[in-house]
């Protein structure tokens, strides 16, 4: 858990450690990811097989989102 750094349209997004605090709560323990793009307008394509993590890794965004916008810990190593 950190709590993010809020960067320009102009700047580089980079997301460290991103996990799922929903899979804790079900008792999984969640595999942490990377993301990052170098700018605001960047469109991300998700792709993978069934039960890949596609709607969890989604899931996580969302939530690193709103928490990141409310002022609040995000679940991610750096953000």
């Amino acid at each position: 858990m950190c709590l993010p750094d809020l960067v320009g349209p102009s700047e580089p997004r980079t997301v460290s450690g991103l996990f799922n605090p929903l899979l804790l709560a079900h008792g999984i323990r969640p595999v942490p990811c990377e993301l990052a793009t170098d700018r605001h307008d960047t469109t991300v394509l998700v792709t993978g097989p069934n039960s890949g993590g596609k709607t969890r890794l989604l899931q996580s965004v969302a939530l690193t989102q709103l928490l990141a916008q409310s002022g609040l810990f995000v679940p991610a190593r750096s953000a």
